[in-house]
């Protein structure tokens, strides 16, 4: 092989050779014409690629896979006719070897795709926000806070590790030669959008915290958010894309849908517009699939879990700026527009559940004009002081 990056056949192994072993050693670094046979067979190709070296294996596995090879690999004499049983011979001992051998290396890429990921601990290392600053922040892998004063915020990272905001290059390169956490928190009255380095874009909505990597593992593909957002993912049959909250593990291969995860709901929820979504419930341990227009409630209190049959645009539409509301309650409506906004609004909460909404509301109307359009569909006055935002039924 004259890839010197893939360069780790058995040239790499002969210090650690062990007595009785040179004839094969020999054989397989020679250019001969059994070889030439034998590399025919499949066994040999895949041996060949192997990125394991002896050390790796238990002490015990090498004892016992040398001895194995010295027991079949005898002196042959220098000149001695091709027989079908020198290539027979080599194909078992290159299965002796790759038994071990492919035991490892697949057992280790099983444990690449399972190790959990304690997001609790990178969140734990990394700074906070500064809220009263009312931007959006990227929290960088060195710490560095990095503030974002536009209302119409767009990151983009690329494969190299370098990013841009709103089509501008920050001059920050992230090395992606090893996972690189960012974090991103959105305070509420704004919203962003994001485009990773394998391709899918997030809109991340108002009072959401996000921790996701500079660059995704060859293999997994996993972030964390305490908030909303929607995605599209970009379609990778070899990893898994897997959005965790603090209850809710969702996993999927390439789909488009919504997360609801904020602390203070009782509910979280997920809601597919297409593809097909896994999710378990970490309370529970218990699995659902989901197909396009279902909606996947947990309750907090109870770890009670519903599907519901649902118009998806009613979940979605937050991304295109606006809310899309059917039977939903006056209280659903004004928490929705407490976050988008960014005010605290005083109401009953008792009376407006009582009251169902239902309608399009632009969310570029500036809240009083917003609040207008409300209170002339449904029976409630609202009062709009320097301080204080009130609604009454």
């Amino acid at each position: 092989m004259t890839d010197q990056k893939h360069k780790h056949t058995f040239n790499q192994r002969t210090p650690h050779t062990r007595p009785g072993d040179n004839d094969f050693v020999e054989w397989l670094k020679s250019s001969s014409k059994e070889k030439e046979d034998l590399s025919r067979y499949p066994l040999l190709q895949i041996f060949s690629r192997l990125l394991i070296r002896e050390e790796e294996l238990p002490p015990e596995t090498q004892s016992k896979m040398w001895e194995q090879i010295q027991a079949q690999c005898k002196p042959v004499a220098q000149k001695r006719a091709f027989s079908f049983r020198l290539p027979v011979k080599y194909a078992a001992l290159i299965i002796l070897l790759l038994l071990p051998l492919t035991y490892i290396y697949y057992s280790r890429q099983f444990k690449n795709q399972t190790e959990e990921t304690d997001f609790l601990s990178i969140m734990q290392t990394l700074p906070e926000s500064n809220p009263a600053s009312g931007n959006i922040t990227l929290i960088l892998p060195d710490n560095e806070l990095l503030e974002l004063n536009n209302d119409n915020v767009e990151l983009v990272h690329d494969e190299t590790g370098e990013f841009r905001v709103n089509g501008h290059e920050v001059e920050k390169t992230i090395d992606n030669t090893a996972p690189q956490w960012l974090q991103l928190h959105v305070p509420y009255g704004k919203s962003t959008r994001i485009t990773m380095n394998d391709g899918t874009r997030v809109w991340v909505n108002s009072g959401t915290r996000l921790v996701y990597p500079a660059h995704f593992a060859a293999n997994k593909r996993e972030i964390y958010v305490e908030g909303e957002i929607f995605l599209e993912v970009a379609q990778n049959k070899e990893a898994p894309f897997i959005i965790k909250t603090d209850l809710l593990e969702i996993s999927v291969l390439g789909t488009s849908f919504n997360v609801s995860a904020y602390k203070n709901d009782r509910e979280q929820s997920v809601v597919l517009a297409t593809g097909k979504v896994n999710i378990q419930s970490t309370g529970t341990k218990e699995v659902r699939t989901i197909a396009p227009h279902q909606r996947y409630v947990l309750d907090k209190n109870t770890n009670d879990i519903s599907l519901q049959q649902v118009d998806v645009n009613e979940f979605i539409s937050w991304k295109n700026g606006y809310l899309y509301l059917k039977d939903e309650s006056l209280t659903t409506l004004i928490q929705k527009i407490e976050r988008y906004y960014n005010v605290q609004i005083e109401y009953d909460t008792v009376q407006t559940q009582q009251i169902q909404v239902s309608g399009k509301l632009d969310l570029k109307e500036n809240i009083k004009d917003l609040l207008e359009i409300i209170s002339v569909t449904t029976p409630i006055k609202y009062i709009i002081n320097e301080n204080q935002l009130k609604i009454i039924v």
